[in-house]
């Protein structure tokens, strides 16, 4: 029995390896080199994309700062020595429309920033309202402004006193220069 385990065990190892050759073969073929060489080849493609997907962040990176100062651009003056900036971006996920927001706090003195985006399935407008520190000291929390504000829609929102996310408001309902106008008067008479 043991002898016939060791007979199919070396015939399996004989076929894989025979399999790995040939795949080898092939694919130094696709290459127009010899199989030994094709390690190196593909080291060399593996540098090459690693080097690519570096100037691809870097890229990304540079867009993205771009991106932000045009957007801190389009705040305006507000009281108390305060900016806001109520604007329709571009970000299909959530999770990207929160990131942009806190880039945008860290940007802004004493910011009120409300973010208006549609949805991944486009049938949706998503929002996210964020508040400096000094607007949490005075009493004034995001979670609290967005749910009048999502209130006009019968939208649901949640969050926390500096951030808060609300959706659900069909495209329906207008453009974003529409919905944003009416969100901006809205937070105005809820600050002080």
């Amino acid at each position: 029995m043991k002898r016939l385990e060791r007979v199919i065990a070396r015939f399996y190892i004989d076929v894989r390896v025979k399999n790995q050759v040939k795949f080898l073969e092939q694919w130094g073929q696709k290459f127009s080199i010899k199989p030994e060489a094709l390690l190196g080849k593909i080291d060399q493609l593996c540098e090459k994309l690693n080097q690519q997907e570096s100037e691809l962040r870097c890229h990304r990176q540079h867009k993205s700062l771009r991106e932000l100062e045009s957007l801190c651009a389009q705040a305006e003056p507000y009281a108390q020595d305060a900016q806001i900036l109520c604007v329709y971006v571009d970000c299909r996920e959530p999770k990207e429309l929160r990131s942009l927001a806190a880039s945008l706090l860290g940007r802004l003195k004493n910011g009120i920033i409300l973010l208006l985006a549609t949805s991944s399935d486009g049938r949706n407008y998503h929002m996210v309202f964020t508040l400096s520190p000094k607007w949490v000291e005075k009493g004034i929390y995001a979670h609290r402004c967005l749910l009048e504000v999502m209130a006009i829609w019968n939208a649901k929102c949640g969050g926390k006193d500096d951030i808060a996310m609300g959706g659900g408001m069909p495209v329906s309902l207008g453009k974003p220069e529409v919905i944003l106008g009416v969100c901006r008067s809205k937070i105005a008479s809820l600050l002080p």
